[in-house]
């Protein structure tokens, strides 16, 4: 269950000069469905135990009575990547990632840096460890049965924000490296393998830094933190549809590698937000899906050459080299059209090219990659009335399960994102708190937003602001918060910056930060005020 986040002051027996919880990274950064672990949370706690908030349930943090010590459950139904903050009455940590797989978890254990010294693994399971030092390659034996199919996956940079570029390796009984794989996912490596012959095959892990340097050796360091999932049964990869509709209660299609009959298809819970985790519990790994607020089209059940109503969201794969998709539409003379699919920033390797045609096979526009990510977003206004043909497919004309995309047709309605630069703020006393929001106007968006702040305990207040289309808040507004009384009393938790267009098209969208990291981005704003 979730921590509550108020906190009264008669609550607190922290001294005024304390520090607030700092914490740098957790390990075991992870664990398996219906399971317990220990966990070390890597910083400074200048008191203990803080206390514990988590993003959403399906996790249980308490602190032990070792200062740095969480006891971490996850419920049997837990699936995907949970968010943890430690706080008390002086301020927050940021938040950090914990993943909870339906495998069990095996804690690395050293020496197994030589294939002499690889860590033995018995049946499936996801392997907790760190690339402690320069140099360092872990490795683990995996016996394998000939025509068995090995599923190697690491979580590190892109879910944990561990700053390390990783590379994979399985190796032969012989000892010769058979496959090798890095940013397979993201910058995260992953090998699918399937064993010539049986035997005693080995998985080597080793890095270099996310960010180049001058380095030529492997890399390492206590921050080198990862979770690699080895399993010979049953791996979700990805899922159709990679979004759902608000209301929806369609069956989700999960593919992959082993996958039974019996574990192809989940239906999605009804728990409210913006995004959802979906796993199976006789399958390894987790994808997430995204509710959409535009219908949700299945090519499953489309008719080649007809055409499909829009504003739409499909999910499909370029599944063999060569393919093509083509997804025709009726559109009127003026209607603007906008095309993304995104693939890339979704983990795949799809590198798309959106081309356009008129009803005579003329083409009207084509885009290749969009704001500096290989994801594609096409845009045009229709020139007549008529049908038209969207066509999608990989730049070097490749294909295979995981050159998966989703893509989003609409009218490009003007819109808007809001940003913070940090994840957690301080008022302190009777001081006024400024916080600056970032305005980033898309699309041609020329309303005027209005932005407030949501979760604000009695005792503090907030202004409000707006942004206009043109001038110095086109871009920044900014938000002051204080006292609302002459008494100040302690609070901490979130908080929520929203901003809202009224009008025809109404729209509201929450401010985000970006986990410290990651790419991950939350709009959960944590608030300490600090009584004087």
């Amino acid at each position: 269950m979730r921590t509550l986040a108020l906190i009264l002051a008669a609550s607190q027996s922290l001294s005024a000069l304390a520090a607030p919880p700092k914490m740098d990274s957790l390990f075991p950064a992870g664990a398996g469905r219906d399971a317990a672990r220990t966990v070390t949370a890597a910083g400074s706690f200048s008191t203990w135990p803080p206390q514990v908030w988590i993003d959403r349930e399906g996790l249980t943090v308490t602190p032990a009575k070792d200062k740095g010590k969480l006891e971490i459950a996850a419920a049997s139904d837990a699936a995907g990547v949970y968010f943890i903050r430690l706080f008390d009455a002086e301020g927050a940590s940021v938040v950090r990632p914990f993943l909870v797989d339906s495998l069990p978890a095996v804690d690395e254990v050293e020496p197994n840096n030589t294939p002499e010294q690889a860590q033995p693994i018995d049946g499936n399971a996801v392997v907790d460890g760190v690339l402690h030092k320069s140099g360092e390659v872990d490795r683990f034996a995996i016996p394998m049965k000939k025509g068995q199919t090995l599923v190697a996956s690491l979580q590190a940079h892109n879910r944990l924000g561990s700053p390390m570029d990783a590379v994979l390796q399985v190796a032969d009984p012989r000892g010769f490296v058979v496959a090798q794989n890095d940013d397979n996912v993201g910058n995260d490596p992953q090998i699918v393998f399937e064993a010539p012959a049986d035997g005693t095959y080995s998985v080597g892990l080793f890095a270099f830094p996310a960010t180049p340097n001058s380095t030529i050796n492997f890399s390492g360091s206590k921050s080198y933190i990862y979770r690699l999932t080895l399993t010979t049964a049953g791996f979700v990869d990805h899922c159709s549809p990679m979004a759902i509709d608000t209301e929806t209660d369609s069956a989700i299609q999960l593919h992959g590698w082993n996958i039974p009959e019996t574990a192809a298809s989940v239906t999605p819970s009804a728990i409210p937000g913006e995004r959802q985790f979906i796993a199976h519990p006789e399958l390894a790994s987790f994808v997430e899906v995204v509710r959409s607020s535009i219908p949700v089209f299945d090519p499953a059940t489309h008719t080649e050459g007809a055409p499909i109503a829009w504003p739409v969201v499909i999910s499909d794969q370029i599944s063999a080299v060569g393919e093509v998709d083509k997804f025709a539409f009726d559109a009127k003379k003026g209607q603007t059209l906008r095309c993304r699919v995104e693939s890339d920033s979704l983990g795949y390797l799809l590198d798309p090219v959106v081309t356009l045609f008129d009803e005579k096979g003329k083409q009207l526009a084509e885009v290749d990659d969009s704001s500096g990510r290989r994801d594609s977003e096409l845009r045009h206004t229709i020139p007549a009335d008529g049908r038209y043909e969207l066509t999608v497919r990989d730049l070097y004309g490749n294909g295979g399960p995981r050159f998966a995309y989703r893509m989003t047709i609409d009218d490009s309605p003007p819109s808007f994102a809001l940003t913070v630069a940090a994840d957690s703020f301080v008022v302190k006393g009777k001081e006024k708190l400024t916080l600056p929001i970032t305005v980033a106007r898309e699309r041609g968006c020329s309303d005027e937003i209005a932005v407030s702040i949501e979760g604000l305990p009695e005792t503090l207040t907030a202004t409000t602001a707006t942004s206009a289309a043109k001038g110095a808040t086109a871009k920044e507004v900014k938000l002051e918060i204080s006292v609302s009384g002459e008494e100040s009393l302690a609070f901490s938790g979130p908080i929520r910056v929203v901003g809202r267009i009224a009008g025809d098209k109404p729209r509201e969208i929450a401010a985000t930060f970006t986990v410290a990291g990651t790419e991950q981005t939350l709009d959960q704003i944590w608030l300490t005020a600090v009584k004087p």
